[in-house]
């Protein structure tokens, strides 16, 4: 379960430090376990500067971060990723090219762990990984001694995606991961998206600009202006959500334009 309470956060304007500009105003969320929250809205919105307050990339202002009673201010985003997963937009940022998927793998699966690389590289961690790898039908499973930098950017991030499920997450966060994908790899991790969203006991939260994608996964939305959330929906709500009610959405709180990254 996750709760942000009165959450805050103001950066100086460039070029004029004694300005600021308030990128998160007293922002409340409650997202229950199972729930897979779709988080959308303009160039400026937000949306990024939360997930990086929750990730702890950036500390807040003011209010609090708590994920399962624990409060996530008192902790360095390190130690917080013994909670969280998280895949990034660029595919090459969730792993090290130089590594082996195996490798890779093993680095991820001892998160939090004192255990060294060499300690988790065993015939049976490598028999797991392969069981794991085999249903996402990319055949990664035959692959674990390439390196990571011989793999195209959705493989990588299928594999990535896989890492940050590990050791059953209390949250995951979707930072716009599908954004630097064509459109078929893209509905490929989606549709492992909604999978491994549905396989851990936490919850879910996704930014993206794909306003189809927004529509078609998860059981929450909610739309943010300048720092604000201004419409959330769910459930029955969010099933019975149109493009067309999206885009109005947008053109109501006079949002900048999707162009055609929103409508893909």
């Amino acid at each position: 379960m996750l709760e942000l309470i009165s959450l805050a956060k103001a950066f100086p304007f460039e070029g004029d430090p004694s300005k600021e500009r308030r990128a998160i105003q007293d922002v409340n969320l409650h997202l229950a376990d199972g729930d897979f929250l779709v988080v959308i809205g303009g160039n400026g919105s937000g949306k990024s500067t939360l997930l990086n307050l929750i990730a702890g990339t950036i500390r807040p202002d003011e209010g609090r971060v708590v994920l399962n009673g624990i409060d996530l201010n008192r902790l360095p985003e390190r130690k917080r990723a013994k909670y969280i997963g998280r895949v990034f937009q660029d595919p090459k940022a969730g792993s090290i090219g130089d590594f082996t998927l195996f490798e890779n793998l093993a680095l991820a699966y001892n998160r939090g762990k004192p255990h060294t690389l060499r300690w988790s590289m065993t015939k049976d961690r490598r028999e797991l990984f392969a069981k794991l790898l085999e249903p996402l039908g990319l055949g990664l499973e035959k692959r674990l001694d390439e390196r990571m930098r011989t793999f195209s950017g959705g493989e990588r991030q299928a594999a990535t995606l896989l890492m940050a499920t590990f050791n059953d997450p209390k949250l995951l966060l979707l930072d716009e991961h599908t954004s630097a994908l064509d459109p078929k790899t893209s509905a490929m991790v989606m549709d492992l998206t909604d999978r491994f969203s549905k396989d851990i006991k936490g919850s879910t939260l996704m930014i993206t600009h794909n306003l189809k994608d927004a529509i078609a996964h998860g059981n929450r939305l909610l739309m943010m202006k300048e720092g604000r959330i201004v419409y959330q929906c769910e459930g029955a709500e969010k099933a019975r959500l149109t493009m067309a009610d999206l885009i109005t959405r947008y053109t109501e709180e006079g949002l900048d334009s999707l162009g055609s990254s929103g409508l893909n």
